[in-house]
């Protein structure tokens, strides 16, 4: 399942060539193939030999359109010239970035190449997540200056199965544009609309703020706890509910009070490995993140939204994407505070840590404990408060 892939005209000879290249991949192009497919923070994907018109990309990114190529000593023939000055040419005209490596970065550099290429897809992802406002600071005197603003944009979401000329809008919700997908799976999943991920044939971004879910045609839809306004705010994912009963989800997970215990120490690290990867809070302030850890203090997967359900919700549906439910070994991370909203889609996880850096809400805690999670809050480098489930959390 994949968004609108490009592959910008490729012929099937050019799709045969690049299958075969997948098959046989140079020693440098395997060993950065393992370091980028396990660097996945920012929910961002590289594809190994990917059709190209007429060429092939060593990898590529289609969220980013960036192409990162692996030269080696073959680009000193006139011939060769002649065929790089064109692909340039092209890639240019695809509004294409392109990154390249010698093999030599690779065999003996590798770590400086990923973080090369990671601090690209940072300021990349950043172009749009965020933008440009002249603003005024008080401080003592008045200065006009340029800040970064997070942005905050509508995101319809729908199904549509087999056969169907058009899809049903489900909810509309105001996000920071990125991870869009894994957005819509995780609202549908983390709702319990859909259950059972083999009934998802494909998410097609059809507009810029519309995402369509399509799905097989016998699949049960349900939406009788999830009877919505079709709106919810980036601030409260819950507000369009149309009934108190159609709060609470039921989740096909459960939990046991005898699942591994984790140590104090793991989690008073966690806050600092947060703030490291979240690149979009550190340039606006404004933006709330979600993240994986695994029961060592091993960051998995992060994801960022201005809207903290959003950034929840993309987290779990990359998760269920990926098949990996329920994520019974892990611990969830919450930059904000833990509401009953954000304990319910943990739960629908099956995640037995929730720890979050804010304060929790009555209802969080009174639905952590009902369903055995580990609740814990106000999370700092040296203290934190255990609000349900202690026993877990060793000394």
């Amino acid at each position: 399942m994949s968004n609108t892939n490009m592959f910008f005209g490729a012929s099937p000879e050019i799709f045969e060539r690049a299958k075969r290249l997948r098959e046989n991949m140079t020693p440098q192009e395997l060993a950065l193939w393992n370091r980028l497919s396990s660097n996945k923070l920012s929910g961002l994907r590289f594809k190994p030999q990917h059709p190209i018109d007429k060429f092939i990309a060593d990898f590529y990114c289609h969220k980013l359109k960036l192409v990162v190529e692996i030269d080696g000593n073959y680009h000193q023939e006139e011939e060769q010239k002649l065929h790089d000055q064109y692909r340039e040419e092209l890639m240019k005209n695809l509004g294409l970035k392109v990154v390249r490596f010698t093999n030599e970065e690779i065999e003996n550099q590798i770590d400086d190449v990923i973080e090369r290429i990671k601090s690209l897809t940072v300021n990349l992802t950043l172009s749009f997540k965020t933008t440009k406002k002249s603003i005024y600071r008080v401080n003592g005197s008045r200065d006009q200056m340029e800040d970064t603003i997070a942005i905050e944009a509508p995101l319809e979401i729908r199904i549509k199965k087999d056969g169907e000329l058009m899809g049903k809008s489900i909810a509309v919700t105001m996000r920071t544009p990125g991870n869009d997908a894994e957005l819509a799976l995780g609202f549908l999943f983390t709702e319990g609309i859909l259950k059972d991920f083999e009934v998802v044939k494909e998410c097609v971004q059809v507009e810029e703020n519309v995402i369509e879910v399509d799905i097989r045609s016998n699949t049960e839809v349900n939406l009788s706890q999830s009877d919505r306004n079709f709106y919810t705010t980036s601030s409260c994912g819950v507000c369009g509910k149309a009934s108190i009963d159609a709060i609470q989800v039921d989740s096909s997970f459960t939990l046991n009070s005898d699942l591994t215990k984790i140590s104090e120490s793991v989690l008073f690290n966690l806050q600092e490995k947060l703030k490291k990867e979240q690149s979009a809070f550190e340039a606006t302030g404004g933006i709330h993140a979600a993240a994986l850890f695994d029961l060592d203090g091993i960051i998995q997967e992060l994801r960022e939204d201005v809207g903290r359900h959003n950034a929840l919700d993309k987290l779990l549906g990359a998760s269920w994407q990926a098949g990996k439910m329920p994520l019974s070994n892990t611990i969830l991370l919450l930059s904000g505070r833990a509401s009953f909203e954000l304990v319910q889609k943990a739960n629908m996880a099956g995640i037995p840590f929730i720890v979050a850096v804010g304060a929790p809400s009555s209802l969080a805690i009174e639905l952590a404990e009902e369903h055995q999670h580990t609740l814990v809050g106000f999370l700092k480098s040296d203290r934190f408060n255990i609000y349900t489930g202690h026993e877990r959390i060793e000394r």
